[in-house]
């Protein structure tokens, strides 16, 4: 649709519904300053927004809230002068500039137009979004009147009287940083859009656009049984031609997946892609629905096909057609253990977003595997990433988090050193002096941090407790740390005097292998025999006593300690921990287990395994062990155990639950092979026999390449590795 002679001399008015959006107006304004007329429309703000918008330049109304968006906009239109109408949200900015849009407008002879909107999900990554179109510009006419109370569109309303011709997509382009989770977090919006869709859902019970809104809002609030009810409700009444239609099967078959259901997926995928042949999301989705199942293979055809796929016309997270999908190829070659491949799948990703987080720490643990040196991969994502821009926070952010997790601390300090203005490489640099056991001096790091930075209170604590830590640890290497625990929670104060008032116990423990690997030395039996390895126990009865604290805090904070140390792969507090750790030991062989030491950790599980409280999680763990040691009946008993006590429990993880069932397939196949293999060599003649062996062994090498092993992060698998082989060296040094 081209020239428009009516078009000549119009003017553009843009129209912002706000409340409480003190801290985002003015980038917005700022965007639109250009504009022949501002019109904020305040729904009950108290925090200064409408003050903030007349600052600006902006018109300001206040309007009654009545818990109705279409009812506030149609409302706000009514105050508009302007021939053409921008609308945008307090929390979004015009990307494009306003002559972009006078330019639209003349070479337009439409009704209205679609902008994409870039909703934003990352602070550090900037091209970490979904993207979408919505009808936010349109003529100004008494008959565009917007519908619905929440999910408000006035696109229905335009196509009535004009039809689908009368839309047209545009090129102007919004940023909405709404959808970052500190926005989301701030303004509770989940809840908000939920009460206003049950209302709504009330007098429409069959709306399938509103039961889809409450699957989204579900999502959001991490309800995903409730979100794909929804989500079906929303299937069983959409009418085939719904603009959201491809979106609602997109975000259903993401639920399902996140609950590890890839064959209810199948059957959304194949419906979705028969009608949705150009979205390349859907063929990501079939590609990791195809890895759930093993099928690896045909999941790498489905992810190539991803690239070979595009369409603006739909909700599409960016880098759908380009790097998540060579990302996702990354992963599925670094699954068959084809590590060569999987690193050029990950650096073709990161050539085209170097900043793309999935595919750094991909390209981290595929060269770890090559046994590819630090300064080499760190070079080469440091040259990729500063040919697009300079290596600086907040986005370095992300670096710190691969590095962390790599166990790249020469090269996170390196990072962080020279940059210490920001919280975020303070922060870096102290987890790189605690893995350096530079414990006093990271404890002065944290104590700066906690006094001069602006936290959370999930991040304050998170500091107080690698604090305490830290204070310990310096405690036990007898260097003098800044502790300042004034501030400290009770608990934890309590947690660090029961570790440091156990000093020559803990300093006295040393860290051994396995006994299955070497014998135990006379002086480690006994450490382990030593009255001290109930210090901690009796300190903690002995606390309760004395009233200092509720035993259920104190406990906590030594859970959230233990949970810390194996998160970061910290083998050496935690094995001198399990000698004295009490009732907290099978908690310490877990994380132990997790972080990499998988013989200290065993030797624990085994003894609270004969002492009969081995918890599921234990069971999976030996399981785990027996499985790569082909002792496949023994993993069975095992196994099944665990399942026995997860019936018990009803709090089982999605994912743990649906690993376990991935352990007892591969278990079961493995032991059918066994015992038709014993049947073979007794009667050879059978020749049905050796074609159900085939069909099992085709089963075994799809189940094999499903995900049943703990997930690790990369740090932690070299900590296997580094363990295994001083294992070997002390085993040839016993000989």
């Amino acid at each position: 649709m081209y020239i428009s002679h009516g078009n000549r001399g119009f003017t553009i008015g843009v129209l912002i519904l706000a409340r409480d959006e003190a801290a985002l107006i003015g980038r917005c304004l700022d965007s639109v300053k250009e504009a022949d007329e501002c019109l904020v429309a305040d729904t009950g703000s108290v925090d200064g927004t409408p003050e903030m918008a007349l600052q600006q330049g902006a018109h300001v109304i206040q309007l009654e809230w009545n818990n109705d968006f279409a009812e506030a906009r149609n409302e706000a239109l009514q105050h508009m002068t302007t021939d053409w109408i921008l609308v945008l949200d307090a929390d979004e900015r015009l990307i494009s500039s306003i002559q972009d849009v006078r330019e639209w407008i003349y070479h337009t002879n439409g009704e209205g137009s679609t902008v994409k909107i870039i909703n934003r999900l990352s602070e550090e990554d900037v091209q970490l979004a979904v993207c979408h179109r919505a009808v936010r510009l349109f003529r100004r006419r008494d008959t565009f009147q917007y519908k619905g109370r929440i999910h408000e569109d006035i696109g229905p309303s335009i196509t009535q009287i004009y039809e689908e011709a009368a839309l047209a997509d545009s090129a102007i382009t919004i940023e909405h940083i709404g959808t970052l989770p500190q926005h989301i977090q701030r303004k509770n919006k989940p809840e908000r859009n939920k009460q206003l869709l049950l209302k709504s859902i009330e007098l429409n019970p069959t709306d399938a656009f509103l039961l889809y809104g409450l699957g989204v809002t579900a999502v959001q609030q991490q309800e995903l049984d409730d979100a794909y009810r929804w989500f079906s409700l929303s299937r069983e009444n959409i009418d085939l031609h719904a603009a959201y239609r491809p979106t609602l099967y997109r975000d259903a078959i993401k639920v399902l997946l996140a609950q590890h259901n890839p064959h209810t997926a199948e059957e959304w995928l194949q419906e979705a892609i028969s009608s949705y042949s150009e979205y390349a999301e859907l063929y990501i989705l079939q590609g990791q629905s195809l890895f759930q199942q093993g099928l690896l293979q045909e999941a790498l055809h489905s992810f190539q096909h991803a690239l070979t796929t595009s369409s603006d016309h739909y909700v599409t997270e960016n880098g759908s057609n380009s790097y998540i999908p060579h990302t996702w190829i990354g992963e599925t070659y670094r699954q068959l253990r084809q590590y060569s491949e999987a690193l050029k799948s990950y650096n073709t990703a990161l050539v085209d977003h170097p900043q793309y987080e999935p595919a750094l720490h991909g390209f981290v643990a595929a060269a770890v595997e090559l046994h590819v040196s630090e300064e080499e991969v760190v070079t080469h994502i440091e040259s990729l990433w500063e040919q697009r821009e300079q290596i600086d926070f907040p986005s370095a952010v992300i670096l710190v988090r691969v590095y962390k997790q790599a166990g790249y601390h020469h090269s996170l300090a390196q990072l962080c050193v020279n940059r210490l203005s920001t919280p975020q490489a303070i922060y870096g640099l102290t987890i790189a002096w605690i893995h350096k056991e530079r414990y006093a001096e990271a404890n002065g790091m944290l104590h700066h941090l906690l006094q001069t930075t602006r936290l959370h209170d999930n991040e304050r604590r998170q500091l107080e407790d690698w604090q305490a830590i830290c204070a310990w640890q310096a405690h036990l290497q007898g260097k003098p740390a800044l502790v300042s625990n004034a501030n400290w929670a009770p608990a934890v104060r309590e947690a660090y005097q029961l570790l440091t008032r156990s000093n020559q116990a803990i300093a006295s423990g040393k860290a051994y292998i396995h006994k299955y690997t070497i014998e135990h030395t006379e002086e480690q039996s006994a450490v382990e025999a030593s009255p001290h390895k109930k210090d901690i126990q009796d300190s903690v009865a002995a606390s309760h006593l004395e009233g200092t604290s509720p035993s259920g805090e104190l406990y906590e904070v030594l859970d959230r300690w233990i949970t810390l140390l194996r998160d970061e792969a910290l083998i050496q507090p935690l094995q001198k921990w399990t000698f004295h750790a009490g009732n907290r030991d099978l908690k310490c062989a877990k994380a132990l287990y997790a972080a990499g030491d998988i013989y200290s950790s065993a030797d624990i599980l085994l003894k609270a395994m004969t002492e009969q409280r081995l918890d599921a999680e234990g069971a999976m763990m030996l399981g785990e062990v027996l499985m790569q040691k082909q002792h496949w009946q023994e993993a069975l008993d095992l196994l099944e155990g665990a399942r026995l006590l997860h019936q018990e429990q009803v709090d089982v993880e999605q994912d743990v639950s649906a690993r376990l069932d991935r352990m007892l397939a591969l278990t079961y196949v493995r032991l059918s092979e066994h015992y038709l293999q014993q049947a073979i060599a007794l009667d050879p003649k059978q020749q049905a026999w050796e074609e159900q062996l085939k069909m099992i062994r085709l089963a075994i090498e799809q189940l094999s390449s499903t995900p049943w092993e703990l997930p690790r992060t990369t740090l932690q698998r070299r900590n296997i590795q580094l363990v295994q082989s001083e294992a070997v060296r002390l085993s040839h040094r016993s000989e």
